[in-house]
C-alpha cells in the first residue's frame, strides 16, 4: 500500500470503500464527465466499478498507475491516474481528477502535484 502526503493531501492505493465514491461520481455528481477527455462516451456505473475493482483495487506496484486523493480529515475526493495507458503507449500524460465540487478551486491539484514529488509514476 502507498501514501504520500504533501500538506493536507494523501495519494493513496484504492480501499474497497472508494468504489461508492466512484459511483457516485457516475451517477449523481457527474458534472466532472464535461471536462475530462478519458471519458468521451456515456459511463456505465457498473462497468467502470468492475473495471476498478478488477485493476486498481489490490494494485500493489512502486510504481502505480492510480493512485486515490484523499484530504487529511479522511474524504476520499477523487483519483490520480497515469493517463499513458489510455493512449496506447505513444503519451504520457497524469490526469488529476477531483469530482465534488465543493473542493473546486482550492488548488488542491497543485498539492497532488506536490505528493507526487519523486514517484516512479
Amino acid at each position: 500500500m502507498i501514501a504520500l502526503e504533501y500538506k493536507n493531501v494523501i495519494l493513496r492505493s484504492m480501499r474497497e470503500s472508494d468504489l461508492e465514491d466512484y459511483r457516485c461520481w457516475a451517477t449523481t455528481e457527474t458534472e466532472w464527465l464535461e471536462w475530462d477527455l478519458s471519458f468521451e462516451e456515456t459511463l456505465d456505473a457498473d462497468e467502470w466499478i468492475v473495471t476498478l475493482r478488477e485493476h486498481y483495487l489490490n494494485e500493489d506496484s512502486e510504481a502505480p498507475t492510480r493512485l486515490e486523493i484523499q484530504t487529511d480529515d479522511g474524504q476520499h475526493i477523487g483519483w490520480v491516474i497515469n493517463d499513458y495507458v489510455l493512449y496506447n503507449g505513444s503519451k504520457e500524460a497524469v490526469g488529476i481528477n477531483i469530482p465534488p465540487l465543493i473542493y473546486e478551486k482550492q488548488g488542491l491539484w497543485r498539492k497532488c502535484l506536490g505528493a507526487l514529488g519523486g514517484l516512479s509514476f
